[in-house]
C-alpha cells in the first residue's frame, strides 16, 4: 500500500510542476470513476461528461496558474536581488528561487 501512496504522490507532484504525461496518467487513471460517480448522482450521461471535463479543466488551469504565480514570485525576487533589495524576513534570497 505504501508503494502506491508514494507512486500516487510522485504523479501529483508531477502533475503540479506541469508534467504533461503525467497529467494524461492522471486523466486515464481517474476519469472513469468520476465519470461513474457522476452518472450515479446526476442520472444524465451528458451531464456526467461535462463534469468530467470541467474537472480535469479546472485542475489543469489551477496548475498553470499556480506554476504561474511561482514563476512571477520567483521573477520578481531576482529583479528585486539586481536591485539590491534585501527580503526582510530572511535578508536575502527568496526560497521559492531555490537559493539565497
Amino acid at each position: 500500500m505504501q508503494k502506491n501512496d508514494d507512486n500516487e504522490r510522485l504523479l501529483l507532484q508531477q502533475v503540479a510542476e506541469g508534467h504533461r504525461p503525467s497529467f494524461t496518467v492522471l486523466y486515464d487513471r481517474y476519469w472513469k470513476r468520476i465519470y461513474a460517480t457522476s452518472l450515479h448522482y446526476l442520472k444524465s450521461s451528458e451531464w456526467a461528461q461535462d463534469l468530467v471535463q470541467d474537472i480535469f479543466e479546472d485542475m489543469d488551469q489551477a496548475v498553470d496558474s499556480a506554476r504561474n504565480r511561482q514563476f512571477r514570485i520567483i521573477s520578481l525576487h531576482r529583479r528585486q536581488e539586481r536591485a539590491g533589495v534585501r527580503h526582510p524576513q530572511t535578508g536575502g534570497g527568496c526560497p521559492l528561487a531555490g537559493h539565497g
